[in-house]
C-alpha cells in the first residue's frame, strides 16, 4: 500500500475499500498464480484499521503479499475487518461512492499502483 494512500486525510473513513490495482489485468492474461502482485502490507493494514475501514477487497487471490500474509491478515481480522479476495475489478473505473446512493454504504474504489 503506497504511502500516498496512507497519508490521505479522509474526513469520514469509507466503510469499504475494494482496491482496483494492476492485479485486475492478471485475470485476463495470466493462467498461473503470480507471486508479484499488489497487496496490502502490515503497515497498510494498521492504517486501514486506524481509519475505521470495515471492509477491504483485493483484485487478486490474496489481500496480503505472497509469503508475508500472517501479520496483515491478523491485523485486519482481529479488528473485525471483512476481507474479500479474488475480486475481478477489471471493468470498474476509479471513483468515490461508486455505483450507489451516498446515504448507503460508503465505498471508495482506488488505485494502489
Amino acid at each position: 500500500m503506497r504511502r500516498r494512500w496512507r497519508k490521505r486525510d479522509f474526513r469520514r473513513a469509507p466503510a469499504g475499500f475494494p482496491f482496483r490495482t494492476r492485479n485486475s489485468e492478471l485475470w485476463a492474461r495470466e493462467k498461473d498464480f503470480q507471486k508479484d502482485f499488489v497487496a496490502v502490507d502490515a503497515s497498510g493494514a494498521r492504517w486501514l484499521v486506524k481509519k475505521g475501514v470495515q471492509l477491504v477487497g483485493m483484485d487478486y487471490l490474496s489481500v496480503a503479499p505472497s509469503g508475508q500474509s500472517k501479520e496483515t491478515r491478523r491485523t485486519l481480522l482481529e479488528a473485525g475487518v471483512v476481507v474479500i479476495e479474488g475480486l475481478d475489478l477489471s471493468h470498474v473505473t476509479q471513483g468515490r461512492n461508486a455505483g450507489g446512493d451516498p446515504r448507503g454504504v460508503r465505498i471508495t474504489i482506488g488505485r494502489l499502483v
